[in-house]
């Protein structure tokens, strides 16, 4: 048995947008994706050297404030947009843009029903800067308290793959913890309920074996407390256990309801703070 937990909308506001200075660092610094462009960048290099290297700085302040960013200087920049082949790449970016707010909108309602379920917290809003999908690029970043930036070039083929990996980044930007140290415990949990559990409960089948194969030592330690936040009864655990092909002792773990009334940031301080009694090398059978 799952409890399901009314937390209010955890809903974000993304904004897709098309950014012209993001478009052209990206052409500058990634692969190249036109004869023309990649001759362009040649020219740029040889011939605007210190421009070329200043502009490498700018991308955060693109991402901060794209709307009101400012370049120290426009030369290399201005190079690239009268090129008639940034002109159409820009147009395929559009086309992207409006295909990624229609799946947004069509898949966005539902996902996020499931992310309430797991996380029990509230999103920021983000702006997502859609750059050309043979770039491959999906990063996320929160400058700002309740805003936070993603940087999207995909051909979403899969859009189930694309959405999950979307919120996996957006929660490792969300969840703040105090020491760098405990990252690893952090890493896993937003795995496990972005990767495997969004995912399990999305694709209908388990996801709790893919993922980062050299953090699965610490999954399966962390994996029975898991169980418990997510609300699952002692009676119901062996059940999990197969589905997910993650073995424990039952007997052997003390059932704490507590867990299932947490949200994923005070789960992972729990975590923390009884880690000498959670992970316990010496009880490892991978």
């Amino acid at each position: 048995m799952i409890i399901i937990y009314d937390i209010g909308s955890v809903d974000m506001s993304v904004k897709f947008i098309i950014n012209d200075y993001i478009l052209v660092w990206n052409l500058l610094y990634n692969k190249s994706i036109t004869s023309n462009l990649e001759r362009l960048k040649d020219k740029v290099q040889n011939n605007y050297k210190k421009q070329y290297d200043n502009i490498y700085k700018e991308k955060e302040a693109i991402l901060k404030d794209g709307k009101n960013f400012i370049p120290n200087n426009d030369t290399i920049y201005n190079l690239f947009f009268e090129e008639n082949d940034f002109k159409i790449l820009k147009r395929n970016c559009e086309k992207q843009r409006v295909k990624f707010v229609k799946l947004w909108d069509k898949y966005n309602k539902n996902i996020s029903r499931v992310v309430r379920t797991i996380i029990r917290k509230n999103l920021s809003n983000y702006t997502c800067f859609i750059v050309n999908e043979e770039f491959s690029i999906r990063e996320c970043k929160k400058y700002f308290e309740k805003e936070g930036v993603i940087l999207l070039g995909d051909n979403c083929e899969n859009i189930n793959s694309l959405l999950i990996d979307i919120f996996y980044q957006i929660l490792l930007e969300e969840v703040v913890i105090e020491k760098d140290n405990y990252l690893d415990i952090k890493k896993v949990i937003v795995e496990m309920a972005i990767l495997d559990e969004l995912a399990t409960q999305l694709n209908e089948n388990s996801c709790y074996k893919k993922g980062n194969h050299q953090l699965f030592y610490l999954k399966k330690q962390i994996y029975p407390y898991w169980l418990m936040y997510l609300g699952i009864s002692k009676e119901d655990m062996v059940k999990y256990m197969e589905r997910d092909k993650i073995t424990f002792d039952i007997e052997k773990i003390f059932y704490n309801k507590e867990l299932a009334s947490m949200d994923i940031d005070e789960f992972i301080e729990y975590i923390i703070k009884n880690k000498k009694q959670i992970i316990k090398i010496d009880r490892l059978t991978l």
